[in-house]
């Protein structure tokens, strides 16, 4: 999950574009697949703590399965994040990428495989001690939260329903559809409406003052072009 989360990481920021907030949805659901996936590295972390200090015993192989365990869920959040923030310009696709969805598919199948040791003494099934009981308790969190996380992330409610650019271009039309409704209801005004604004503006500089015969012929003028648009 390290390697292929990385290299997603690295399109994004090559060839990806922040998204406008108005378009990512305000969804608690995003707040829970957050809020499983710390769940799941507690989880991990009260596990290391048990095998300390409540039995005494921590192998090597433990560590390394905290560690792994940590970096794939942290970069599991960290994707989660990314996805909701950006968007690559040529994706036409709606929902998580396929790395986050194979990486909680293969998580939860992991889980399943314990159904195979029912019944098994090896196993914790019988819940005759503390350690089974903690082990037992332990593996139905990672088992709830990944079934969750995985049911969550096919639905992606922290994404928008569409397509970015398909919503982008959308906003594109209805701004160019909208300005074509204001020129053309600009072009169907009529020429008489606020004539007499039109008038007082005009008038000072098309009055011609002390001049009886030049005061006619604008009277006369205006006669006309009444009686013109009139017909």
């Amino acid at each position: 999950s390290f390697v292929f989360g990385t290299l997603q990481c690295a399109c994004y920021n090559a060839y990806g574009t922040t998204m406008e907030p108005k378009y990512v949805p305000h969804s608690r659901l995003y707040l829970m697949q957050l809020l499983f996936s710390l769940l799941l590295i507690l989880q991990f972390g009260t596990y290391i703590l048990w095998q300390t200090f409540g039995l005494g015993v921590l192998h090597g192989y433990m560590i390394v399965y905290f560690c792994l365990s940590v970096i794939g869920w942290t970069c599991a959040i960290a994707l989660l994040h990314l996805e909701r923030t950006k968007v690559l310009l040529q994706d036409r696709t709606h929902g998580h990428s396929a790395i986050l969805l194979f990486f909680w598919a293969l998580a939860f199948a992991a889980e399943n495989l314990a159904f195979i040791s029912w019944g098994s003494p090896l196993w914790w099934w019988s819940m005759d001690n503390t350690d089974q009981k903690v082990q037992f308790g332990l593996w139905l969190v990672r088992y709830s939260c990944t079934f969750l996380l995985f049911t969550l992330g096919l639905k992606a409610p922290g994404l928008p329903q569409r397509p970015y650019m398909l919503l982008i271009n959308e906003d594109e039309r209805d701004i160019e559809y909208s300005e074509h409704l204001l020129n053309q209801n600009d072009r169907n005004q009529s020429t008489w409406k606020d004539f007499r604004k039109k008038i007082q503006l005009l008038l000072p500089y098309m009055w011609p003052e002390g001049n009886m015969l030049l005061q006619g012929l604008v009277l006369l003028c205006l006669l006309l072009l009444g009686a013109e648009r009139a017909i």
